[in-house]
C-alpha cells in the first residue's frame, strides 16, 4: 500500500473517533511537534481528498457544509500556530477541526450518501486490514523465527475471511461482506495485540545492550498507542470508557516523557522500567476498549 492510502485510512480512523484519546489532550500532555504535524497532515488530507469530504460536498445540507468550512478554517489557524511554535493551541485547533468534520459527516445523510455508505465502509475495512498487516509483519520481523511462523498462520486465517468478503461483495452482498471484514479486522487487531504482548518472552535473545532494549520498548509503546484509535473505532466503547482511556493514554505519555529523560542521561535501566510502566497504561486502555491484553511474564 502506498503512503497516500495509508494516510487516507489513518485519517478515517482519526476523524471517526474524534471524541477520543487523540482529541482530548490536556496541557500537561501536549503531543510532540512531530505528532501534531502528522495530525495536521491527516486532517488536511481528509479535507482535500477523501470520500468524507466528497460526500459532504455533494450533500444538500447547508449546515454540514458550514461545518466543513469551519474545519478548513481551523486547519489554516493550526498551520499558523505551528509556524509560531504554539503547539498546544495548534493541537486544540486540529482537534476542533476533527470534531467539526465528524459532525458534518453525521449531518450529511442524503439518500445517495446512505446508498454509498456500505461500499465506502467496505473499502475502508479492506484498507484498514492491509495497514494492520503491514504493521503486524513489521513487528514480526523484529522478533524471532517462531513468531514469524505464527504470523503466517494468523495471516492465512485473515486472508480466508477477506477472500470470503470479496466474493460476497462481487455479487452485491456488500453489507454481509462488511460483517465478515469486521471479523477479519478484529482478528487482526487481536493477533497484533498478542504479538506485542510476547515481547517479554524474548528479551534475553534479542538485546545486546540496555540502550537497544530501551529503544525496543520505546517502539513497542508507539505500537500500542497506535492500536488505541483503531480499537475505539471498532469496539465503540461508551463515553465513560473513552474518558478512562483518555486518562490512561495521557498518563502513558507523561511516563514516556520521563523515560526519554532518563535515556537522555544514559540511565537506560531506569528508562526501560518507566517505559514499561507507560506500556502498561496503554495495555489498560486497550482492555477498557474490550481487547484482552496478554499478561507480562515477570522478569
Amino acid at each position: 500500500m502506498n503512503t497516500r492510502k495509508i494516510a487516507g485510512i489513518l485519517a478515517l480512523v482519526l476523524i471517526q473517533t474524534s471524541v477520543t484519546v487523540l482529541a482530548q489532550v490536556t496541557p500537561a500532555t501536549v503531543p510532540e511537534r512531530g505528532i501534531i504535524e502528522q495530525k495536521r497532515d491527516l486532517v488536511a488530507r481528509i479535507l482535500a481528498d477523501s470520500p468524507i469530504a466528497e460526500n459532504i460536498a455533494r450533500s444538500t445540507n447547508a449546515a454540514a457544509k458550514e461545518k466543513l468550512t469551519r474545519a478548513t478554517n481551523l486547519l489554516k489557524r493550526a498551520q499558523v500556530q505551528l509556524v509560531k511554535g504554539e503547539m498546544a493551541a495548534a493541537d486544540r485547533s486540529l482537534n476542533e477541526a476533527m470534531r467539526h468534520i465528524t459532525k458534518a459527516r453525521s449531518m450529511a445523510t442524503d439518500p445517495s450518501i446512505r446508498a454509498n455508505a456500505e461500499q465506502a465502509r467496505y473499502t475502508q475495512l479492506m484498507q484498514s486490514i492491509e495497514v494492520l498487516e503491514i504493521s503486524y509483519f513489521r513487528n514480526v520481523e523484529r522478533r524471532s523465527a517462531w513468531l514469524a511462523e505464527a504470523g503466517d498462520e494468523d495471516l492465512k486465517r485473515v486472508k480466508i475471511l477477506v477472500n470470503r468478503a470479496g466474493a460476497m461483495a462481487s455479487v452485491g452482498k456488500v453489507t454481509e461482506a462488511n460483517a465478515v471484514l469486521v471479523k477479519a479486522q478484529r482478528d487482526m487487531i487481536a493477533s497484533y495485540n498478542g504479538l506485542l504482548g510476547t515481547a517479554p518472552l524474548i528479551y534475553d535473545l534479542r538485546f545486546s545492550s540496555v540502550e537497544e532494549e530501551y529503544k525496543y520498548e520505546s517502539e513497542r509503546a508507539q505500537d500500542y498507542e497506535g492500536l488505541v484509535p483503531v480499537a475505539i473505532l471498532e469496539y465503540q466503547p461508551p463515553q465513560e470508557s473513552l474518558a478512562m482511556m483518555d486518562r490512561l493514554v495521557n498518563e502513558s505519555r507523561v511516563l514516556t516523557g520521563h523515560a526519554r529523560s532518563h535515556a537522555g542521561k544514559k540511565q537506560f535501566p531506569s528508562a526501560i522500567q518507566v517505559q514499561r510502566e507507560a506500556i502498561a497504561k496503554l495495555q489498560q486502555a486497550l482492555e477498557v476498549a474490550g481487547i484482552v491484553v496478554p499478561q507480562r511474564i515477570p522478569n
